[in-house]
C-alpha cells in the first residue's frame, strides 16, 4: 500500500490531479479491474495543464508541446480545415442513407402484381413489397488516443487528427468523449480532453495531447 501510495503521488505530479473522488477512484477499479487485472490500477484526470499539483518540470514540458501542437495547426490550418471538412461531408452522407428507409420481399405488404404468376407454380411465397423505416438511432462516440512514447516523435500530427476527427463530429451533433491513455507500472493512465457534453470550444484541448515516456 505505501508504495502504491508514492506511485500515485508520483502520477499526481506528472499528469494532473484526478477528476474523481478517492472513492469513486477505487469503485471504478473494483469494477474494471478484476481478474489478471486485478493489480492494476486506472486513473483518470483531465491532465496536468488543466489541473496540476504544481507547476514543475512536467507541466512546463507540456506546456510547451501544447504550443507547438497549436504552431502545426497554424501552420497547417488551411489543409487541417479541409480535412475536416471532407470527414463531416463523409458522415453527413452516412447518416442521410441510415436514414433512409429500405424496401425488401415479403409475404405481407404492397402487392406486386408481377410476381402473381409464381401462384401455384413455385413455392415463393413473397408476393409482396414491405418498406422498413429506419431508426433514427442516437450515437455517442468515444475517441481514445495512444498517448505513450511511441507517439513521441508524432506528438503534433496525432494532436492535430484527434482534433480533426473531434471537430467533424461536433459539425454533424454526435456526442463524443476524447480520452487519452499511457501506462506507468501497474497504472494505465486516462487523460480527458472533452466529455460528451461539452461545447464545440472544448476540442481546443486535444492540442493538449503530448506522447508520454512511461516505464
Amino acid at each position: 500500500p505505501q508504495a502504491v501510495r508514492r506511485i500515485r503521488e508520483y502520477v499526481e505530479l506528472n499528469y494532473g490531479k484526478s477528476y474523481l473522488s478517492e472513492s469513486e477512484q477505487a469503485r471504478i477499479n473494483r469494477k474494471f479491474c478484476t481478474g489478471i487485472h486485478k493489480n492494476c490500477i486506472l486513473y483518470l484526470t483531465d491532465g496536468i495543464l488543466q489541473n496540476p499539483v504544481i507547476k514543475n518540470n512536467q507541466y512546463r514540458f507540456s506546456q510547451l508541446q501544447f504550443e507547438k501542437n497549436k504552431a502545426y495547426y497554424g501552420n497547417n490550418h488551411w489543409i487541417i480545415k479541409r480535412n475536416i471538412s471532407v470527414l463531416a461531408e463523409s458522415l453527413k452522407r452516412a447518416f442521410i442513407i441510415r436514414k433512409d428507409d429500405s424496401v425488401s420481399r415479403s409475404d405481407a405488404g404492397q402487392l406486386v402484381p408481377e410476381r402473381l404468376w409464381k401462384i401455384g407454380r413455385t413455392d415463393d411465397d413473397k408476393l409482396f413489397n414491405r418498406k422498413k423505416r429506419a431508426e433514427d438511432s442516437e450515437f455517442v462516440i468515444d475517441v481514445l488516443i495512444d498517448s505513450s512514447g511511441s507517439q513521441a516523435g508524432r506528438q503534433a500530427q496525432v494532436a492535430a487528427q484527434g482534433y480533426i476527427i473531434s471537430e467533424a463530429l461536433s459539425i454533424v451533433k454526435i456526442p463524443q468523449r476524447v480520452m487519452g491513455f499511457c501506462t506507468f507500472g501497474d497504472f494505465t493512465i486516462m487523460q480527458r480532453f472533452r466529455d460528451y457534453e461539452d461545447d464545440r470550444a472544448a476540442n481546443e484541448r486535444i492540442f493538449e495531447f503530448y506522447g508520454s515516456v512511461c516505464p
